[in-house]
């Protein structure tokens, strides 16, 4: 999505194993979604059904908070079907 203030962009994160090698890219623990939303950088996390943050993920939550970053945690758990 890009707007005159706000650009966000799908960030992935994961490995993959070759014959000879593994490769990891990403930032381990970084949000889903990423953005700069009037010039702040912003960190969005999607969670569905049960799942809860990873330790990494609560450490990149408080990376952003800590440096004036917007973190948001969505979840699906009070949206009605």
């Amino acid at each position: 999505m890009t707007s005159k203030f706000c650009r966000v962009w799908a960030n992935n994160t994961g490995m993959i194993k070759t014959e000879d090698r593994v490769v990891r890219f990403g930032l381990k623990g970084s949000s889903d979604i990423l953005g700069i939303y009037k010039g702040v950088f912003l960190g969005i996390e999607v969670k569905t059904g049960d799942a809860t943050q990873s330790k990494d993920q609560k450490i990149f939550q408080r990376m952003l908070d800590m440096r004036g970053g917007v973190y948001v945690l969505c979840t699906d758990r009070n949206v009605e079907q």
